[in-house]
């Protein structure tokens, strides 16, 4: 009889648990409280992404202003760092380059230096520009062997028979008398000639 009772309690205990679940809202709520805000309410605001670069500035300092100009003879490392893609090391043998030449006729010769490639070339050409007239030539009537083959363009037996040939048949009336140099051809003449004169044609 009390084992009967007590199935009874139980069974009227479970029935009390269920009507109270069913009275309770769909959302898990008390019917006596306020409903939950809507989720996206919840939700922490979206974080807005600019599309502006962290650092505008990047370009202005990497990328020359389109008025940026400089005389490559007469320009110095301070100048050259300023163009886009030169560093000091550049700069460097730009001006070494320009010294054992003495000075650019035109500025293509940039190709020569070490380091500057055609990328580099075209990024820099547009702001470069040359005055060959601020040469320094050299007067194949008076210089000597060190001064010649110190030119990049003439190597050392190509500088001494330069000066044989002003020993053996005098001066040069003109440059193109180098000329009749058998190891000095029409492409090595193309590139020295402009930084050699004869002090009896100094134009030459």
């Amino acid at each position: 009889m009390t084992r009967k009772r007590g199935y009874l309690w139980l069974t009227i205990l479970l029935t009390g648990i269920t009507m109270t679940c069913l009275a309770v809202q769909p959302n898990g709520t008390d019917p006596n409280l306020p409903p939950l805000p809507d989720d996206t309410l919840l939700s922490p605001p979206s974080e807005t992404i600019s599309a502006t670069p962290a650092s505008s500035s990047f370009y202005q300092t990497q990328y020359p202003k389109k008025s940026l100009s400089f005389e490559l003879n007469t320009a110095d490392s301070l100048d050259l760092v300023q163009l886009y893609n030169i560093g000091p090391v550049i700069a460097r043998r730009i001006l070494k380059y320009r010294s054992l030449l003495g000075g650019y006729v035109r500025k293509e010769q940039l190709r020569e230096v070490y380091g500057i490639d055609s990328a580099r070339y075209n990024d820099i050409a547009p702001h470069l520009t040359v005055d060959p007239s601020r040469i320094t030539p050299i007067d194949i009537n008076t210089a000597d062997i060190d001064r010649l083959k110190r030119h990049p363009y003439l190597d050392y037996y190509q500088a001494k028979a330069i000066i044989r040939l002003r020993e053996e048949k005098g001066t040069y009336a003109g440059v193109r008398d180098i000329l009749n140099i058998p190891i000095i051809d029409s492409e090595t003449f193309t590139r020295i000639e402009p930084y050699l004169i004869c002090n009896s044609q100094p134009n030459k």
